[in-house]
């Protein structure tokens, strides 16, 4: 069922980037020209089974179920083409004249269409040669993410990151622990900039106040070595943050200030009824590791307010 339910999410994708032209089709046959097969949809539309033009990048499915077995069958209309009809890989409309023709596809290739493939209009250059990625590729571009480092930014600049490429400030090694091991970040009052420590309930309590955790560790390593970090946010590098004070900062919260969008601020608010709403992570201060004020952006789930 979940793969059924996929190719019929992809079918609707694969509609909505060929833009208002594209049509999704179902038929019960292919060909003989009857009620309900494929090649009774007419490349000029006038009258029943359809009344629009067959467009580039049409979408037709042939689907039957026998008990608990669905079978289906997936095709591409490519107005430019010129093949000669071979059930069930190519079918021409009956109305055929000079070009026009449905070329079968199968979802088992894979689910997704390069945009490299799609002209300025949103329609397929050449079906022909449309290359569609493994399920495994696909799922690999999901779990490479994307990951951001201290350095990847210019100031004003920011991006969206899954990972983030850090210093460990203590040896940690996955194998030591049944999950990924939850890490904060945090100066050290050693080593110039932040670094990452392993988080947990009864951290000491000035470090759980004044460091949130940050995310995940997914990667081992050995203190002062490069350590990869699961995050979800926005790396975002702002100069100018006067507030900030170098090897003491890094790895404490801004909070939202009291200004409407404005002012955030390393001050977390008393006044009662007010908002405790975490925005950003110090992640480093411009001169102490590095140049600029970097933080990461995490959008906060919950915010609570001060007791009344």
């Amino acid at each position: 069922m979940r793969k059924i339910l996929s190719i019929f999410s992809l079918l609707i994708l694969l509609v909505a980037t060929q833009g208002q032209a594209a049509n999704l089709w179902g038929v019960t046959s292919l060909t003989g020209g009857g009620v309900g097969a494929l090649d009774a949809l007419d490349i000029t539309g006038y009258g029943s089974p359809n009344y629009e033009n067959l467009s580039d990048g049409d979408v037709a499915v042939r689907a039957s179920i026998s008990g608990t077995t669905v079978t289906y069958q997936v095709f591409l209309f490519d107005a430019d083409g010129t093949d000669a009809e071979s059930s069930p890989d190519i079918i021409r409309p009956d109305d055929f004249s000079t070009q026009g023709v449905w070329r079968k596809w199968d979802p088992d290739d894979g689910p997704i269409l390069k945009e490299s493939e799609l002209d300025d209009e949103g329609k397929l250059e050449d079906v022909t040669n449309t290359q569609i990625a493994t399920e495994a590729e696909a799922q690999g571009y999901v779990a490479a993410g994307v990951t951001g480092t201290l350095s990847s930014l210019s100031d004003g600049e920011y991006m969206a990151v899954d990972y983030l490429t850090l210093t460990a400030g203590e040896d940690i090694n996955l194998a030591s622990f049944s999950g990924f091991p939850q890490v904060y970040f945090k100066n050290d009052g050693v080593n110039d900039g932040g670094r990452i420590f392993l988080f947990d309930a009864d951290v000491t309590a000035t470090d759980k106040e004044t460091f949130p955790m940050i995310g995940v560790a997914v990667s081992t390593a050995t203190t002062g070595n490069s350590i990869t970090v699961r995050v979800e946010g926005m790396l975002a590098r702002r100069d100018g943050f006067t507030t900030l004070t170098g090897n003491q900062d890094e790895g404490k919260p801004l909070y939202a200030g009291t200004t409407g969008g404005g002012l955030q601020t390393l001050v977390k608010p008393t006044t009662a009824g007010d908002d405790v709403c975490r925005v950003a992570i110090i992640l480093q201060v411009d001169g102490s590791g590095g140049t600029g004020d970097v933080f990461l952006y995490m959008m906060p789930r919950v915010s609570v307010k001060v007791p009344i």
